[in-house]
């Protein structure tokens, strides 16, 4: 999840003057230190001085830490009490549906998600957060959608690009946007190995045996304990009759998980094979 500080809250607080409160305020503002930032929030306030747009502030700043901490209850109560005050900030709702998220109330997250949309259509952040939500539900369309109009706005994010490639070859079976989705991934971060996993696994379903198997192969190049990458080679060799290698890779797989259920399965589906030749 996304947690977002925002620029409405602090410079509604710029106009709170003081000594006494100056540390408060920017203690309140800052995200490297949360309990240090709900603390200084709170004694703001307690104090007096602060207008109901300045309140809405620092519950925004105040709740969106206790999200940052887990507090999602907390964070609820004050992003809540926030919009209550001031009800045209997009991040309030933004927030609030991100904790809505995590108390599984996907109701009311979904409706946030949508208010912050219409308080600011170009909102990106509530763009890929709805989507995540959606994709839970198994909503694939749906997220693909608000997928398309997030990297529209930010074209660069490799978190989109692998969320829609997802998207295409769970739910909407369109295996050809997945790998280039995947491909898109790999050309941003050539490096990481789940973007040639995941590119592998739309081959495979393609039917593109020989392209899958060498995207499997640069993932385990890339992070050789990477058991998902491992046993999809292992059923991909298992699946072309290269027996040895997906023996090879199963036993690689629970050299790293003994436990591996997947990996055991395939053991076991293999010996019936050989029996059979």
């Amino acid at each position: 999840m996304n947690w977002f500080r925002t620029a409405v809250a602090a410079a509604a607080l710029m106009a709170v003057t003081g000594p006494a409160v100056a540390d408060d305020v920017a203690d309140c503002q800052q995200q490297a230190n949360l309990k240090l930032s709900i603390a200084s929030c709170g004694r703001l306030l307690d104090g007096k001085g602060l207008t109901p747009p300045q309140q809405a502030s620092v519950l925004l700043l105040r709740g969106t830490a206790r999200l940052g901490t887990g507090d999602a209850d907390g964070a609820i109560k004050d992003l809540s009490a926030s919009i209550t005050l001031n009800p045209q900030v997009p991040d309030a709702y933004n927030n609030r549906a991100n904790a809505y998220v995590g108390k599984k109330l996907a109701g009311q997250a979904l409706m946030d998600y949508g208010t912050a949309l219409k308080l600011k259509p170009d909102y990106a952040a509530a763009f890929i957060n709805r989507a995540r939500l959606l994709i839970l539900q198994r909503e694939f369309k749906k997220a693909i959608t608000d997928l398309d109009k997030y990297i529209a706005l930010q074209p660069g994010n490799v978190d989109a690009y692998n969320l829609r490639g997802v998207c295409y070859s769970d739910g909407a079976v369109d295996f050809a946007r997945a790998k280039a989705d995947f491909s898109k991934v790999i050309s941003l971060q050539p490096k990481v190995s789940s973007g040639y996993m995941n590119r592998g696994l739309a081959e495979a379903r393609m039917m593109d045996n020989g392209a899958a198997l060498d995207d499997f192969n640069k993932a385990i190049t890339l992070q050789p304990n990477n058991i998902a990458a491992l046993y999809y080679r292992g059923s991909l060799n298992l699946d072309t009759q290269g027996y040895d290698n997906a023996e090879k890779d199963f036993n690689a797989v629970l050299k790293l998980d003994p436990n591996n259920a997947q990996a055991k399965a395939g053991l076991l589906k293999l010996a019936a094979l050989r029996k059979k030749k």
